[in-house]
């Protein structure tokens, strides 16, 4: 998979979130990764990792989006507020929680 977009966010807790969106260099389809670092707060090196899969105009709107938050023309806050309604009542294709230690 080829990641063509990111952008890093601190989530309440602390936590440091990223959104990117990928694209498959076999199916050629997109998707929206939501990845947390819990271990940038505390020790339990936990990450969450959820993939949700994109038509072409949603991958075009994320990276939009991405982009904006890039430019600072909207902060990261703004940007994971908005992926949280975006991705509201959607099913991830593929969500883990790892743990380590």
């Amino acid at each position: 998979m080829a990641n063509v977009g990111a952008q890093k966010c601190r989530t309440h807790e602390g936590d440091e979130r990223t959104f990117s969106v990928w694209r498959c260099r076999q199916c050629l389809g997109y998707y929206l990764n939501d990845w947390t670092d819990k271990w940038v707060r505390t020790d339990s090196l936990e990450m969450v990792d959820i993939y949700y899969r994109l038509a072409p105009e949603e991958a075009l709107t994320c990276l939009s989006m991405i982009e904006l938050a890039n430019l600072k023309q909207i902060i990261p806050a703004d940007l994971q507020s908005w992926a949280e309604t975006y991705l509201a009542g959607r099913t991830a294709v593929r969500s883990e929680v790892r743990r380590a230690r």
